[in-house]
């Protein structure tokens, strides 16, 4: 049976960052988690994170590549008055 939830050590090892960075992501709301802690009031609260709200999170956060980049490589520059122009001449 594969895994539901993960607490954030588990997470944070899966995506080879720190516990703590997981909390934060927890505590300003950009990934959802449960606290399962007895007493939810406690200054400890135990999170666990559903595998559906990873995905969505990584879908949230998910780099889309700008292809107007790739251009922008094979375009040489000069430096002209102190600004970048694109150099006109054939090479």
């Amino acid at each position: 049976m594969e895994k539901q939830k993960f607490t954030p050590p588990q997470l944070a090892s899966l995506w080879g960052i720190s516990s703590s960075k997981i909390l934060a992501l927890i505590r300003c709301g950009d990934l959802k988690a449960i606290n399962v802690a007895v007493n939810r009031e406690s200054q400890n609260p135990r999170y666990l994170i559903d595998v559906k709200d990873i995905r969505q999170f990584e879908v949230d956060r998910m780099v889309q590549s700008d292809h107007s980049l790739i251009s922008l490589r094979n375009t040489k520059y000069t430096k002209v008055d102190g600004q970048y122009k694109q150099d006109d001449s054939n090479e």
